[in-house]
C-alpha cells in the first residue's frame, strides 16, 4: 500500500506540472494497480519491486536518461 499511494503521488505531482495528460502518462496508473494487485500474490514485496522498476525503465529510457547516466 505505501508504494501505491507514492507511485500515486508522484504521479499526481508530475501531471500537475505538466499541465495535460499524455499517453506515457497512463503508465503510472497502471503500476499504482499492478502494486495493488501484487498484494494478493505469493510474493508481494517481489511483485512489487519488479513493478517499479518496469517503472523506472518506462519513464526514463523514451526520455533518453538512461545514455545521459550511463556516461
Amino acid at each position: 500500500m505505501p508504494v501505491a499511494g507514492f507511485v500515486l503521488s508522484v504521479w499526481l505531482l508530475h501531471r500537475g506540472a505538466a499541465g495535460r495528460p499524455s499517453a506515457p502518462d497512463a503508465v503510472h496508473g497502471i503500476a499504482v494497480a499492478a502494486v495493488l494487485a501484487a498484494t494478493f500474490s505469493p510474493a508481494p514485496v517481489l511483485v512489487a519491486g519488479a513493478v517499479a522498476a518496469l517503472l523506472v525503465a518506462a519513464t526514463c529510457v523514451p526520455h533518453g536518461r538512461v545514455r545521459a547516466l550511463a556516461v
